[in-house]
């Protein structure tokens, strides 16, 4: 909101992550001027299991339960082997 400038809604796009055909699902922004994808999320990879990893490039531009809420459909997705859009 406007006090702490989170985004509470968001349009995220869904691509291979790198851009190649066949690379695993990665949700986040598109870079300016490009379709290259910016992950977001807390950089949590395995949220059923709690762990944390590095935070994305765009960490902390939403509202933590819209991270949250992407780091678990990130990880569900590339579990059961959902194809991101080329």
């Amino acid at each position: 909101g406007p006090r702490r400038g989170w985004r509470t809604v968001s349009k995220l796009a869904v691509r291979p992550d790198g851009g190649k055909e066949g690379g695993a699902l990665e949700i986040g922004l598109f870079a300016p001027g490009s379709h290259a994808i910016v992950p977001v999320g807390t950089g949590d990879r395995r949220p059923h299991k709690r762990r944390r990893g590095a935070a994305p490039a765009a960490a902390g531009a939403h509202h933590p339960s819209i991270d949250a809420a992407v780091d678990v459909i990130r990880c569900a997705c590339r579990r059961v082997g959902v194809a991101p859009f080329v």
